[in-house]
């Protein structure tokens, strides 16, 4: 039997660092798409989270999965449908971080997956992120395979320490770093997703447990662990309002067609 194929994007954060929005971060509005309105093509706005569910159906998903909080904007937004792929909506009451999000998601999964991750308030270049990310993953016969972006600014990502193109250490938001890449995208196996009982059941008190903690736990584990780097790509996370407007710079095209 071969692997299902399952995109996850957890979706339940408060989203403090842009706060004053309108809509929840990955629901803001940033360029444009063509839907389907009475049996004719319409132009409307194309929200964050799109382009990490699109390229995930692109890549080969068969399933996504969205995890959401208190407010399920996002549900209502999506449906139970992305371009012909199904959607399922699991509810996270109380917000502890991405790892304890993604361990909703296990009893959900089959035995045989492979999990495309991303974060629901970022977009990524190139358009083919994850198709690559996913070819990368099944060609290495990797139990882990991270997606990682050149970034100047480790303190607000999850840095990747490398040998070659095997990551070693996965650090959150160093003060300091001479690291280069930020790991921004994920896909993984079985081997990995049986891991998060034990991780969570050691996870920090002191901050949230993040999805980088679960890589780690992984690689210290000596499971297979790769990665592809895009040396040209760039990572937008539109968290930050710096990187918020650099996404409507770039894809806000504000001509409105019908």
């Amino acid at each position: 039997m071969s692997d299902v194929v399952v995109g996850i994007l957890p979706a339940a954060g408060l989203g403090r660092r842009i706060a004053g929005l309108r809509w929840r971060k990955h629901l803001y509005p940033v360029g444009w798409e063509e839907v389907d309105v009475g049996g004719a093509l319409a132009r409307r706005p194309r929200v964050v989270a799109a382009y990490a569910l699109d390229a995930m159906v692109a890549a080969g998903a068969d399933r996504l999965i969205v995890i959401i909080g208190e407010q399920a904007e996002v549900m209502h937004h999506f449906g139970g449908f992305r371009g012909g792929v199904p959607i399922a909506y699991l509810y996270q009451d109380e917000p502890r971080g991405g790892a304890f999000a993604l361990d909703l998601s296990r009893s959900w999964l089959p035995d045989e997956h492979t999990i495309l991750f991303g974060f629901p308030d970022t977009i990524v270049d190139p358009v083919d992120a994850y198709a690559r990310l996913l070819a990368r993953h099944r060609a290495a016969g990797a139990d882990l395979t991270l997606g990682l972006f050149p970034t100047d600014r480790p303190s607000q990502f999850g840095m990747v320490e490398l040998i070659g193109d095997r990551p070693l250490r996965v650090i959150d938001k160093p003060s300091r770093s001479n690291l280069r890449y930020l790991y921004g995208i994920a896909a993984w196996g079985p081997r990995v997703t049986s891991l998060l009982p034990e991780l969570l059941v050691s996870a920090p008190i002191d901050r949230e447990a993040v999805p980088g903690d679960l890589f780690q736990f992984a690689i210290d584990r000596g499971l297979v662990a790769t990665s592809v780097s895009f040396d040209d790509g760039r990572y937008l996370d539109v968290g930050t309002p710096s990187s918020l407007n650099e996404a409507l710079t770039r894809f806000g095209d504000t001509t409105v067609r019908p």
